[in-house]
This record gives structure tokens, sequence and C-alpha cells, in this order.
């Protein structure tokens, strides 16, 4: 339960214990990482067109866009023409924890 104020789990006593809080944790964010991980990696070669926001924030060097799934694309290498708030078709490259990297194809989609 969820003792938030103002609701009838509040005034419940908490009987489990903080390991087991952590342990289940632990184990519904692996669940999640292994979920987010196949579905990111089903992006893995294809093109997809990508709305480009701006430098990349883990890498100043990359270009960081959207797809329309909303998830976030860095370009390998960025073209110096490329700005944000372009479309461009990117090929998928590499599959990241949390994001995809591809690199800008010049042929549409």
């Amino acid at each position: 339960f969820s003792p938030r104020p103002g609701t009838p789990a509040a005034s419940l006593e908490d009987s489990m214990p903080h390991s087991a809080k952590l342990e289940r944790l632990q184990v519904l964010q692996a669940r999640q990482t292994e979920l987010t991980q196949r579905q990111l990696a089903a992006w893995y070669g294809k093109v997809v067109e990508v709305l480009l926001d701006g430098p990349s924030t883990s890498d100043s060097q990359c270009l960081q866009g959207r797809m329309p799934q909303n998830v976030v694309v860095n370009l390998v290498e960025p073209d110096a023409v490329l700005e944000p708030g372009m479309t461009v078709p990117v090929e998928i490259v590499e599959v990241s924890r949390h994001t995809l990297r591809g690199r800008r194809i010049e042929e549409g989609l």
C-alpha cells in the first residue's frame, strides 16, 4: 500500500520489512530494464525519422533527437548542416541502455 496523507492507508501499520521492499523494487527494475532493452533492440538496423532537439545530454559532440515513438536517438556523426527542428532519416546502428544511436542517411524513408 501507499500511505499517503488523507488516505485510509495512511493510518495502517507498515508491516513489510524495508529489505523486502528493496528486493521487490530490484526485481521490478530488472524486469523493466529487460523489457526496455528488448523494445530498443527491435529498432536496430531500421531507418527511422528523427526530429532533432539539439546537443546530446551525454555527449556534446552528438546531436540528439526523438523518433515519433518518443525514443531518444543520438546521431553518431552529426553533419554541420543539421539543426534542431529538422527531421532527418536515421539508420539505427547501436542500442544503448535507454537510447539508440544512429547515423543519418541521405536517402528518404
